[in-house]
């Protein structure tokens, strides 16, 4: 196995999903998403825009975040940070062609039917009261409502969408993955539920201990200024949650082990707030670390962190 198959790939996976699109979102809409959905990521950026770490990211220039948000405000003629009310992500399967993103908030309608009408692809299907518009050939998207845009890879999984909005399907709320949904801490902006790892990643393209994984949650969240993420891994087995444990305080030791010469580098600090922890087949991975530190090392690391580096 490769020393960043589990550890690395997933911190970076996990603290990468803070930076997905900026905006400010409600809370996460059970009703909009299909009893078929494998996985769901919420980004609730009401409470990441009142978070410290927010606040430090957006005075950061070296990160930019203001410039981005700037880019996206004049092209669009809505203002990212403002006037999006929520990004929800949810997928019934692998691979972009079954990705639906739902965005809810204040947007400038007539000027996006502008833009996309001076696509020469683009084309409008009628579906019921809703017409959905594609372009660039394997995008779609469509106005749910007034305040409500869905976007996806594939008509079939858009309409899909649309007929669980319109009530005609059944949505989420009796599916497996709505206890955990529904046991977030309100001061959390972010939550990610996988009903299954291995199978989402593919055989191919996840370690051997991967693929004795199965549903994964996680949350991210601040508080006092600190920054806590959680992420818990159900196994086939406590042995391998002993494994998975085993291999990541390894990784640990091994970082720290490189950094035992010369100036200390401060991404050890972070290693020293990781905690792991079992409990049988579950294994429980949880950072708490100061808000400003985090930046910091984001902004010294123009984009690319990585603690073995």
């Amino acid at each position: 196995m490769r020393k960043k198959s589990v550890f690395t790939l997933t911190l970076l996976f996990l603290l990468g999903l803070v930076f997905i699109i900026p905006a400010k979102p409600a809370s996460l809409q059970t009703s909009i998403i299909p009893d078929n959905a494998r996985w769901v990521i919420h980004f609730d950026v009401q409470k990441f825009t009142s978070t410290r770490f927010c606040e430090l990211l957006k005075q950061d220039e070296a990160i930019g975040l203001e410039k981005k948000t700037l880019k996206i405000s004049k092209m669009f003629k809505f203002d990212p940070l403002k006037d999006i009310m929520g990004i929800t992500v949810f997928g019934a399967g692998k691979g972009k062609k079954n990705t639906v993103v739902c965005l809810s908030g204040n947007f400038n309608k007539d000027h996006l039917l502008i833009l996309l009408n001076m696509n020469v692809d683009h084309r409008e299907i009628p579906y019921g009261k809703y017409t959905i518009h594609n372009w660039h050939r394997s995008q779609f998207g469509t106005f749910a409502n007034d305040h409500l845009v869905v976007i996806a890879n594939n008509e079939s999984v858009l309409k899909n969408v649309l007929d669980v909005i319109a009530g005609k399907k059944k949505n989420i709320g009796a599916s497996n993955l709505m206890p955990h949904l529904r046991g977030i801490p309100k001061d959390a902006f972010l939550r990610a539920v996988i009903d299954n790892i291995s199978y989402l990643l593919g055989a191919d393209d996840v370690s051997t201990i991967l693929k004795k994984t199965g549903m994964a949650f996680f949350i991210a969240m601040e508080r006092n200024q600190n920054l806590t993420m959680k992420l818990k891994l159900t196994t086939d087995s406590p042995e391998t949650a002993k494994n998975i444990q085993q291999i990541v305080t390894g990784f640990l030791a091994l970082a720290k082990l490189k950094q035992n010469q010369g100036e200390i580098d401060p991404k050890l600090k972070l290693l020293d707030d990781l905690k792991v922890r079992l409990e049988g087949n579950i294994v429980q991975i949880e950072l708490t670390h100061p808000s400003k530190d985090l930046v910091k090392m984001f902004s010294h690391s123009k984009g690319h962190f990585d603690i073995f580096d």
